[in-house]
């Protein structure tokens, strides 16, 4: 009898799933199993759930439901599969007795009918709950290199090391930094470093799945290879190595450039020092703090809205991009609410623009519009509505937040009473009350770094800071870019006739920072006012060859830094009115300068006949704190974007 596909039986009711029992192992490596009908929400119901990645997304294997008939599975989840199923250790895991881990399991890609997208939709929509009342989540990370078998050893000496440090330093004021080699920690060169990197880099922690299936999960084993350990081991390990940024993880080319010419390369705005300086698959390490902030906040019986999770968790990898809304949904305050369901049957746009409607209906708008913001656009859908797909958060400069931080700070552009209408009539308008300050009359010159393109002269800027020259292909400079702002600042200010004269020099560096310190909600120190001639000096003095070191190193590295991050997304700008200020980079001549009720930054606006696209948050010095609410030549009005 020839081999048939398995032909799956409908389930009845909607708290019913299937479960894989599998068979023992074989000597030829075939997988065997039995799918079962069961009611996920019966506490008589035990299983475990897998949780883990895809990878190659071709179907080369097959799992065996009966003597002839099989599931095609990739080959990642043959090797997951046969990997847990050879587990026999279990003594660094929460699983206390082995035949736990023997109970059935269910897994998306054999326990969901691919090919039926109604079973599909509603399958998804269960899946939190699939997860949270699961014995186990099995997180197979990876399939293994030599040498990850002693990943929990390894984890465990690194951990004991940073909890030694934080019992030594326990009340200290300003404690030395934890370096390699003390606290029983390995020395800097030691291969246990590099196991922990390439473990904190694996593609399974990218995952925008994986974000659901850990924080939902009761308890987790994690796996590498067939290597069972606690989860929480590595958390802490990795977190601690990323929290105290040692200097274990330099790519090699830039290691020496990195710490011996940091502070002068930063200070200039030529070295980007988180690229120079890449500590732990930093993607990687900052999902798994995400996903432990919110294990604590649902723990804890705090609500997070979906909003808030879509914006932290945006680096996140998904193969079908409406992954990236069901995936998170269930994690949110809005989990049931109607218009946020998993239905596969709608296109990409259908389901952002939806979920966008639904932010702007609760109160939402805001930040809907932050997100949407930047250079990337969803094809077929308006400018207010985000492109969850993107990755890039260049337009949320001016006003960003953290799930970790319930308050949204500076600034309050805007006020605080968002005006915003859904055009039932025109799906694709929304109406907003907006007060237009001025339109962009001329935009000064556009960074190099976004295109990655380096230094014109590379040597003769950085000559007397002894780097090897090899080391210069690896380096984004951005030639100029400090003093080529300041200089079109300085010139812009000059020529306004808006701004007191008194006050322009302290106008032109505030400007050139956003007025920000380490974020928005950080105005800049007014001490940085003095830093402002010493940068332009040093620079003089590296462009005719000399050495130079006039402020502090550490000052000139946080505002040069500053400057670099801020001409990465923003550019100057003078109005017709004579307002300056720091627009995005795809800003055009033209292009109206607005305040938006309820937004916290003034932005900017591209006429359309009788409608706008939003292009993006801006800087303008005095429209900042609300001004613009107040002040009689003003006018509020109604606008519609599209």
């Amino acid at each position: 009898m020839e081999p048939t596909r398995y032909e799956y039986g409908s389930l009845e009711g909607d708290s019913t799933i299937r479960l894989l029992e599998m068979s023992p192992a074989t000597t030829d490596s075939k997988l065997f199993g039995k799918l079962i009908h069961a009611q996920f929400d019966n506490e008589v119901t035990r299983y475990n759930c897998l949780s883990y990645a895809w990878g190659d997304p071709n179907f080369t294997e097959k799992i065996w439901l009966g003597a002839n008939q099989f599931i095609p599975i990739t080959n990642s989840l043959h090797l997951t599969l046969t990997n847990i199923g050879s587990t026999t250790d279990w003594s660094f895991t929460a699983v206390e007795d082995p035949k736990d881990a023997k109970i059935p399991i269910w897994v998306d890609a054999i326990c969901i009918n691919q090919e039926d997208i109604d079973e599909q939709s509603q399958q998804v929509r269960m899946m939190y709950s699939i997860y949270a009342r699961a014995q186990f989540v099995f997180m197979h990370l990876g399939h293994g290199q030599d040498g990850d078998e002693r990943i929990r050893e390894i984890c465990a000496t690194i951990g004991r090391g940073f909890q030694a440090y934080d019992q030594d330093t326990a009340g200290r004021l300003n404690p030395e930094p934890i370096e390699c080699g003390t606290y029983g920690l390995p020395p800097e060169d030691a291969p246990e470093w590099k196991i922990l990197r390439r473990v904190a880099q694996l593609p399974y922690f990218t995952r925008v799945w994986v974000i659901q299936e850990v924080v939902a999960a009761k308890r987790h084993v994690a796996f590498l290879g067939s290597t069972a350990f606690d989860i929480g081991l590595l958390v802490f390990a990795s977190l601690n190595v990323w929290r105290h940024q040692l200097p274990v993880f330099f790519r090699e080319a830039n290691k020496r450039l990195y710490s011996e010419n940091t502070s002068t390369l930063g200070s200039l705005g030529v070295l980007d020092t988180e690229t120079a300086h890449p500590t732990m698959g930093t993607r990687g390490v900052l999902q798994l703090r995400i996903i432990f902030a919110l294990r604590g906040f649902m723990a804890g019986g705090r609500d997070v809205r979906l909003i808030e999770i879509l914006y932290q968790c945006r680096d996140a990898d998904a193969t079908d991009p409406r992954d990236r809304i069901f995936a998170l949904v269930g994690l949110s305050q809005d989990k049931y609410a109607p218009d946020l369901q998993a239905d596969y049957r709608e296109t990409v746009e259908e389901v952002y623009m939806r979920v966008a409607k639904y932010a702007i209906q609760t109160g939402d708008g805001p930040r809907v519009l932050c997100c949407a913001m930047g250079r990337v656009r969803r094809p077929g859908c308006p400018t207010w509505v985000p492109d969850w797909d993107s990755k890039s958060a260049d337009g949320c400069l001016l006003h960003t937040w953290s799930i970790e931080d319930e308050k949204v700070l500076q600034p309050t552009a805007g006020g605080d009473e968002p005006r915003f209408r859904l055009m039932e009539s025109h799906p694709q308008q929304l109406a907003s009350e907006a007060i237009i300050l001025d339109s962009i009359l001329y935009l000064g010159q556009e960074a190099n770094v976004p295109a990655a393109r380096p230094c014109p002269d590379p040597a003769r800027l950085i000559k007397n800071l002894n780097i090897p020259y090899p080391a210069l292909s690896s380096i984004r400079l951005t030639a100029m870019t400090p003093t080529r702002l300041l200089d079109e600042l300085m010139a812009a200010f000059s020529a306004s006739a808006q701004y007191p004269e008194d006050s322009k020099s302290e106008l032109i560096w505030r400007t050139a920072v956003c007025n920000q310190h380490k974020g928005p909600s950080t105005p800049a120190p007014s001490w940085w006012g003095s830093v402002l001639p010493a940068l332009l000096i040093e620079r003089r003095m590296l462009d005719m060859g000399l050495p130079a070191r006039i402020f502090p190193p550490r000052d000139l590295n946080m505002f040069g830094e500053k400057i670099r991050e801020v001409s990465l997304v923003l550019r100057s700008s003078y109005t017709r009115k004579g307002y300056v200020g720091m627009v995005p980079m795809d800003s055009q001549p033209g292009d109206i300068v607005a305040v938006l009720l309820g937004c916290p930054a003034p932005v900017v606006l591209r006429p359309k006949k009788n409608v706008y696209e939003l292009v993006g948050e801006a800087y303008f010095h005095g429209f900042m704190d609300g001004e613009a609410l107040t002040t009689e030549k003003f006018k509020q009005e109604t606008i519609i974007l599209v």
